[in-house]
Parts: structure tokens; C-alpha cells; sequence
């Protein structure tokens, strides 16, 4: 590896010689602005014959290189931190009291720590407790005021920006019209046949202990690299288990045996090797209850809780910041962006189709009544409704032409599936996987 490095720093066709070295056949030499280039990058900025690397990451090990530097004539980046102030209601007047909130936070940051004001004074949960960082983004990222606010800011400057959320009292720690190539060398991990070798001889051993009797989960005390897990229901047709990569061969082989089964010989998958056991085996129709059991406590449970945390959310819910803080540990307050009519799922909470549902059929500035969701029960503030730009009549046309085929496809699938049920076609690919 310290020759490639050594290589890759002195080459003159970086994308060349990225794509011969590298285990990765793609390679993206588009001119990007720094808030979407790789973190590991941020300190050779300008720097064209510097290598980082070698890096770990999820996919590999990688280095890096600046191959090409270009300029945004538009819009520009911006390493800043800020402390929120939103706007309590829909009045002038709302404003006005967050406005000079804003600038009293102002004049004290200029003589302050901003790391602590943020921490006391911030109303965006997701910054106040890192110093109100934003990291990198670009100019328009919280929309056209921020970027007309910052156009003119220089780094080290205070400036009050208004947006959707509220005013922002921001830092401008680093700040850069720049665009950027990384040229990437990816090297993919494999393991040694020793390793593997001796992977599989300390499989085989707790293999032998289950074979044996031995409870799955008191024989891997004394095998730490192992772990027990227990699947969910799994059906004929799925190709996924536990996070095991190729896992198909391991549910065909569940499929061919019976219920209290364990593999007599080793399973393995791409990424692991495997000692199963068949827990339970389901028949053909309704599930019984206990099999539904679990699913169905847990809803229980759901719909108890929401009931207490609705009891807790009567009364004035229109600051959603002391609404959060009135109701204690488990309740924050948060901005979403860009909530579409068409896209269930939200920002920061995510799929939850009634809080979107519910968002559209709000007034600005009002606050909806409690919503039970998917994933928790909220309280909605409609900001600002933005309207939409009409389509022109040939993307009317292309839409219409979309939606017919979408119908068209959805009732062929239909039929199909009419078909196979009428014929009580039995999904039995498995016997033929290996």
C-alpha cells in the first residue's frame, strides 16, 4: 500500500491512475462544492499532489487525492455555527420579539463564548449541544435569505440571517466558492484462507457443543467472536436474514427441514459462518396467536404510551421549544424541510404519513392537535406553506402519462397474482437453491 500511496501522489493522470488501482470500476470525477466531498479531504483543500490515506471505512480501505479545482460563479460554501431564535407565532409582533432576541444574542457573542450561548440560548436541538456547529454547507441549504444574508460575510463575522425556522445569530468560521475533484482508490478487504481457515475450526468447535446439547447460548461464552441472533417470520421467497450477505442458501436450507432442526454441517454465507436453528415453523394460512403475540403486545404497549403522552400534551401547545421543555425527557423540538404532499416520509422522524397528512390541512402558523404516528406522537407547526410552481402543460402531459402506466402495471400485477391464487400456486424455488 505505501508504494500506491507513494505512486498515486506522483501520478500525472489522477483518474487514470485512481481507476487501474483501484477494486471500485466507477469512479466520480464530477466538480463538487466541499459540504458533499469525503470529511477525510478537508485538510489538503487546495492541495493537488497530496495523498490521504490509507482510511478504513464500510466499503474498504481508501485514499484520496485533489485531482481538479474548479469555482461557482453563484453560489458559495460556508463552515459556520449559528444559535436559532424562532418566531413564536404568526404576528408582526412574534417577529419583531424574535428579531431582537437575535441581536441582544448578538451583541453578546461578539464579547462571549458562543460555544456556551449556544448551549443556553439555541432553539435547534440538533446543534446547541455541539457550539451550534453547522459544519460545511452551502448558501442556499436554509433557503434564499440565508444565502442573500451571508453573501457578504467575511470569515471571523457575526451576521443575523432570517429564514423559515427563525432568525440565526451565525459564525463564519471558513467560507469558499471553491469546487472540488477527489479521486478515489478503493481496496476491498478479503480474508486470508488462514484467517478463514481458522474462523471455521472455531465455528466447528461450538458447532460441536450444539450438536452435542448444548444451548446455543450458554456454548458461546467461551467463544467471544460469536454471536446468537433470532430472526423475525421469514418467507419462501426472501433472499435477506440478520445481515448476513447471501444468506439465501442458509433460508433455503430452513425451508427444507423441519421445526427444532439444526445444520449438520456448517452454513456460510458470504460474510459469516453460520450454525442454525429452526425455531418454529408456521403452516399455510393465519397465524396463530401466539405467533402474533409479540407483534400484538407491542402495539398494546404503543397505543398505552401515547395515551399518557397525549394526557401530558393538553393545554397551549403553540411554543414547541417550552412545550418540549414542559413536558420533560423524551420530548424535543425540531424544524423539517421541504414536507411534500406526494412523501410520507419526514425529516429527522421518518416515515409518518399522518403528521404529513395532517401538516397540509394546517393554516400558517397553527399547531395541530396531537398525532399518534408511526414512530411517535407530535405536535405540527405549519411555518411557512410554500406554493407551488404550476407545471407547464407538457409536464402536466408526461405526469398523466406516468400515473396511466403506473395503473396500467398495477393491474397486470394484479391479474398475475389473481392467477396464481386461483391456481394455488405454492412458492417451493427453495428446493432448487443450494
Amino acid at each position: 500500500m505505501a508504494k500506491i500511496v507513494e505512486d498515486f501522489s506522483k501520478a500525472k493522470d489522477i483518474f487514470q491512475f485512481a481507476l487501474t488501482n483501484s477494486d471500485s470500476r466507477s469512479l466520480d470525477t464530477s466538480l463538487k462544492a466541499v459540504q458533499f466531498l469525503p470529511k477525510a479531504v478537508l485538510p489538503i483543500l487546495g492541495n493537488t499532489d497530496t495523498v490521504i490515506g490509507p482510511l478504513m471505512g464500510e466499503n474498504g480501505i481508501s485514499l484520496y487525492r485533489i485531482a481538479r479545482i474548479g469555482e461557482d460563479s453563484v453560489n458559495f460554501s460556508l463552515d459556520a455555527r449559528h444559535i436559532l431564535v424562532r418566531i413564536a407565532g404568526s404576528t408582526a409582533e412574534d417577529s419583531a420579539t424574535a428579531k431582537s432576541k437575535a441581536q441582544d444574542i448578538l451583541r453578546r457573542v461578539n464579547a462571549g463564548n458562543f460555544t456556551e450561548i449556544a448551549a443556553a440560548e439555541s432553539e435547534d436541538p440538533l446543534t446547541k449541544d455541539k457550539g451550534g456547529n453547522l459544519g460545511w454547507i452551502g448558501s442556499t441549504d436554509l433557503g434564499p435569505q440565508f444565502a442573500e444574508a451571508m453573501a457578504d460575510a467575511s470569515v471571523g463575522s457575526f451576521k443575523i440571517a432570517e429564514t423559515t425556522q427563525g432568525y440565526h445569530v451565525v459564525e463564519v468560521l471558513n467560507r469558499t466558492n471553491k469546487l472540488y475533484t477527489v479521486a478515489e482508490i478503493l481496496r476491498d478487504i478479503s480474508i486470508s484462507t488462514a484467517t478463514k481457515d481458522s474462523i471455521f475450526k472455531r465455528a466447528s468447535g461450538y458447532h460441536g457443543r450444539v450438536l452435542s446439547g448444548s444451548d446455543f447460548d450458554e456454548a458461546i461464552t467461551d467463544f467471544a467472536e460469536a454471536r446468537t441472533q433470532t430472526s423475525g417470520r421469514v418467507t419462501p421467497g426472501e433472499f435477506s436474514l440478520l445481515g448476513l450477505k447471501g444468506a439465501r442458501p442458509i433460508i433455503a436450507w430452513a425451508f427444507k427441514n423441519e421445526e427444532g432442526f439444526i445444520n449438520d454441517e456448517i452454513l456460510e454465507s458470504e460474510n459469516a459462518f453460520v450454525i442454525a436453528r429452526i425455531q418454529s415453523k408456521g403452516k399455510k394460512g393465519f397465524r396463530s396467536l401466539e405467533e402474533v403475540h409479540t407483534e400484538i403486545e407491542d402495539e398494546v404497549r404503543k397505543h398505552a404510551k401515547a395515551k399518557f403522552i397525549l394526557a401530558k400534551l393538553n393545554g397551549n401547545n403553540s411554543d414547541m421549544a417550552a412545550t418540549a421543555a414542559a413536558y420533560g425527557e423524551g420530548a424535543t423540538a425540531g424544524t423539517a424541510t421541504d414536507v411534500r404532499f406526494s412523501n410520507n416520509f419526514v425529516q429527522n422522524i421518518g416515515n409518518e404519513p399522518k403528521v404529513v397528512g395532517r401538516t397540509f390541512g394546517l393554516k400558517q402558523g397553527e399547531v395541530s392537535k396531537p398525532i399518534i404516528g408511526n414512530n411517535g406522537v407530535y405536535l405540527v407547526k405549519l411555518d411557512v406553506l410554500n406554493a407551488s410552481t404550476p407545471l407547464v402543460d407538457a409536464a402536466i402531459a408526461m405526469q398523466r402519462q406516468a400515473i396511466q402506466q403506473a395503473k396500467i402495471q398495477k393491474a397486470v400485477n394484479a391479474a398475475y397474482q389473481g392467477m396464481i391464487d386461483i391456481a394455488d400456486v405454492r412458492d417451493m424455488r427453495y428446493k432448487f437453491d443450494n
